[in-house]
């Protein structure tokens, strides 16, 4: 949910500042469209890496930042490198609709999925902490036992397989 949120973020970003410096046509489309597939790249891989590393959100976040920032950063240099010939090509139409809107595109991908996202997951993620605190405090007072509480204390994740979660249960029953 929140890479899709993330994704749809840089794609309306990209078209904001588009449609400032650019008349809206066929070509513009085009580009808003490409930026929707080319956001994933941006959001997908920074929150997979958060969902399946453990710790603190702080140690999550850091573990994020070493395996899929390099990535990052190379693919959107690589991708400006590749795109920035266009600047100089004698057409200004090709300058403006074919160059622009996708080095537009990868500046606001790189900022906001390693700016904006990290951060968003952390505070998703405490967000969590605290509710499901909260509810586990209320059911220690209405008598619950402290294993439920255990067991929600640890944040869900969908790419997890089933076994596992198994395991986690296991060596937390074993704790």
């Amino acid at each position: 949910m929140i890479v899709a949120v993330m994704s749809m973020l840089i794609v309306i970003t990209t078209y904001a500042i588009c449609v400032t410096f650019l008349k809206f046509n066929l070509f513009n489309v085009a580009a808003i469209l490409a930026s929707a597939g080319l956001s994933i790249e941006f959001t997908a891989h920074v929150s997979s890496s958060f969902v399946v590393s453990k710790g603190t959100p702080e140690k999550r976040l850091a573990q994020v930042m070493r395996e899929t920032y390099p990535a990052i950063i190379q693919g959107s240099i690589s991708t400006m490198l590749s795109i920035l010939p266009l600047l100089w090509h004698p057409i200004p139409f090709i300058q403006l609709y074919m160059c622009v809107p996708f080095l537009i595109l990868t500046a606001v991908g790189m900022i906001e999925g390693m700016v904006i996202l990290p951060g968003v997951l952390t505070l998703f993620v405490r967000v969590v902490n605290v509710l499901v605190k909260h509810d586990g405090d209320e059911a220690m007072n209405d008598g619950g036992d402290a294993e439920k509480i255990k067991e929600a204390e640890q944040l869900p994740s969908v790419l997890t397989s089933s076994a596992a979660r198994e395991e986690a249960k296991s060596e937390t029953q074993r704790v």
